[in-house]
């Protein structure tokens, strides 16, 4: 081999080592490319001599590039580059250490805030007249989790067992504020719908009457205007309790079957005006009767999500 060819070989050669540190380095596709180019260096570098004499014009120049002292100067000066980087790259033991430590005391100091949290949840008493106080308490509460959390994630790296751990801990606390918010919507609801159940009372006394003496006597544009409004609180305390019975509940108390109509009731047909006022009373009766029997229903589960 002559002086020439050794001089192109070491070139490539040298040049194959940049493109392949450069491929062990890189992550995704690039580090296909500059694997293949260092591949292609190599395979020329070392068939060379056949190559040569085959393109006698493309050796030339490379050989003219190979003896430009100036082409050596930038493939040392790279290669030298690229060892800088790396050993730039060498971790700091005793710097690791030390964040490591402040690490473990933040994450210390994080259980004391999470149980700090956890201790202020438990001890809240669900009932009426704390209802105010237990939202203050679980709407701080919530805050300082959401925090925490957050607080968390800027603090991950290399602590993958204790953010497990810290994660649990804030999962299970965000789960007790859950639980509680929904117990004191639920507190909250059972005074409403008690109050609905009120007024559809007070509305039913002046709206069912059994006898014909008393039906005959009913002044029917005071009663269809008295009937709306039981419908309107019926409406009202029937959205409210399909929430905790996961069901249409206005639906099934409107929704009156033909056949309920033939029924025998306590009245007569002749004891109305027309035959309009006695299918919406008829209608009245039947509804009544439906919201009996869905109540007992709708307050035993409000009761059961608030103090169960």
């Amino acid at each position: 081999m002559n002086q020439n060819a050794l001089s192109v070989t070491l070139f490539l050669l040298t040049s194959a080592l940049l493109l392949g540190v450069e491929a062990v380095k890189t992550q995704g596709r690039p580090r296909y490319s500059f694997a293949i180019g260092a591949g292609f260096f190599v395979l020329v570098g070392i068939f060379w001599t056949p190559l040569a004499e085959a393109f006698p014009v493309v050796a030339r120049q490379i050989v003219s590039i190979t003896l430009t002292p100036s082409s050596w100067f930038i493939l040392v000066l790279t290669l030298f580059l690229l060892l800088r980087q790396s050993w730039s790259k060498k971790p700091d033991t005793a710097h690791d250490n030390n964040q490591y430590e402040d690490q473990n005391m933040y994450f210390d100091e994080t259980n004391e805030q999470i149980a700090s949290a956890k201790s202020r949840i438990d001890a809240l008493t669900v009932s009426a007249i704390d209802l105010q106080k237990n939202h203050e308490v679980l709407t701080a509460s919530m805050s300082e989790i959401k925090t925490l959390s957050h607080a968390l994630r800027d603090q991950s790296n290399g602590h993958g067992a204790k953010i497990d751990s810290h994660h649990d801990s804030i999962n299970a606390l965000v789960n007790t504020v859950a639980r509680l918010n929904e117990r004191n919507r639920a507190i909250a609801n059972r005074e409403m719908i008690s109050e609905i159940e009120g007024q559809i009372n007070a509305l039913y006394q002046g709206l069912y009457y059994a006898n014909a003496a008393e039906i005959q006597n009913i002044d029917w544009q005071l009663w269809k205007l008295r009937e709306t409004q039981w419908r309107v609180a019926i409406r009202s305390w029937s959205e409210r309790g399909s929430f905790y019975l996961k069901k249409d509940i206005w639906s099934q108390i409107k929704s009156v079957p033909t056949e309920s109509y033939l029924e025998e009731f306590s009245f007569s047909d002749r004891d109305f005006p027309d035959s309009e006022t006695i299918h919406r009373y008829k209608t009245f009766c039947l509804m009544v009767r439906r919201f009996n029997e869905i109540k007992d229903e709708v307050d035993s589960a409000v009761y059961n999500t608030a103090f169960g």
